[in-house]
């Protein structure tokens, strides 16, 4: 977990890092996959918003918005970027609920959400296969 400490300082640069580890090549719209996107202003939890230009487009609308959890396994969460991470950290261990809620610091009847919200589908969001080879070691003697 060595890693993760440069990323585990606050909310924004653990946003950061994801938004990292989700898109490699460049943020693209979760919505249309359009990489005519455009920074915005930041959440208040850290995440950053991007304005679709194609998405608005087809909304006729002047702004489409969405954030680094638009369309991924975190939409719905409540639980902030920097509890994710290290969530993620602890992951691959194998730990049960409590020993991954006292890690994250995160209340105790949230990590197996955590926990089936990772194991179903982050593979998906996050293309996992090229990720580990890049960024997380850890996960390579898993997953290989």
């Amino acid at each position: 977990m060595k890693h993760l400490i440069p990323y585990v300082q606050d909310d924004q640069k653990a946003a950061d890092y994801v938004r990292q580890w989700r898109w490699p090549d460049g943020v693209t719209c979760p919505r249309c996959g359009s990489d005519a996107v455009t920074s915005r202003e930041r959440c208040d939890h850290g995440l950053q918003r991007f304005n679709c230009v194609h998405c608005a487009a087809c909304f006729g609308q002047q702004f489409a918005i969405v954030t680094d959890w638009t369309r991924s396994i975190f939409e719905e969460s409540t639980l902030r970027p920097l509890e994710w991470l290290l969530v993620i950290g602890v992951w691959p261990w194998k730990l049960n609920a409590t020993d991954i809620a006292a890690a994250a610091d995160i209340q105790e009847r949230t990590a197996p959400r955590c926990i089936n919200g990772l194991d179903g589908g982050i593979y998906e969001t996050y293309h996992l296969g090229r990720v580990c080879k890049l960024c997380f070691g850890l996960y390579i003697s898993y997953y290989e």
